[in-house]
């Protein structure tokens, strides 16, 4: 199994999309004025020197809207022109050394199972030939089919605000289809049991291996990509 530590790349030139005044975040803030200073593309240049030898970003997603279908599509088409886009046999023969590398790889992976990672994200990478990554946690696809389960498990695991249909979870049928697709199905715990500090070790079995195995059974094949809930 390999383990996967993936973090937003904030700073994608010419593809995001301003948020207006009231809804802006802070790291949009930021985005927007590292972009306008010319930041952004100095440190595009050298983050991706060929000077740095091979390497591997990953670029992290988790709903995907279809209101944001275009803006979603931008973004795949930006990163197939400007980068090696790795799946998971890329991936495993980069990490083995068995393949250079011309210009950066990445990897595109999505967090946390929602329906419309299968719906809108899915569909796009499709249209590119393009290959996800995608992070489930195991409890919250057993969520599918109840509104009342899904809402709770958002609001108490995922801690996000509810956003209708949204953040309705993905079915194990959409994640066996995802694999036929070519897809990768990684772990992302059982329940997004913040894994950082000290934990009993029944939580850790409970949160990686149980959900592991839970994972396998429900879609027919080895899970062998897992992702950190929160980043620790």
């Amino acid at each position: 199994m390999f383990l996967l530590e993936v973090h937003l790349l904030e700073l994608v030139a010419g593809v995001g999309r301003l948020a207006s005044r009231a809804t802006k975040h802070w790291r949009e803030v930021a985005a927007v004025g590292l972009q306008a200073t010319g930041t952004t593309a100095g440190l595009g240049f050298i983050l991706n020197s060929r000077l740095r030898g091979g390497l591997v970003r990953g670029v992290n997603y988790h709903a995907t809207p279809e209101v944001d279908r275009d803006n979603f599509r931008a973004h795949i088409r930006y990163y197939r022109r400007s980068f090696t886009v790795l799946g998971a046999a890329e991936l495993t023969a980069f990490l083995e050394g068995a393949l250079p590398l011309e210009r950066p790889g990445l990897i595109v992976t999505f967090d946390d199972g929602f329906r419309t990672n299968y719906t809108v994200a899915a569909d796009v990478l499709d249209e590119f030939g393009v290959k996800g990554f995608f992070f489930i946690p195991a409890r919250f696809i057993q969520c599918a089919g109840s509104l009342v389960a899904s809402k709770e498990f958002v609001a108490q695991r995922l801690r996000e605000p509810w956003r209708d249909e949204d953040f309705m979870p993905m079915t194990w049928s959409d994640l066996r289809d995802l694999v036929r697709r070519g897809h990768t199905i990684g772990c992302h715990t059982m329940t997004h049991h913040a894994l950082g500090g000290h934990q009993e070790e029944q939580t850790l079995y409970r949160e990686i291996v149980e959900a592991k195995f839970v994972i396998e059974r429900s879609i027919g094949t080895t899970v062998r990509a897992f992702c950190w809930p929160f980043g620790s």
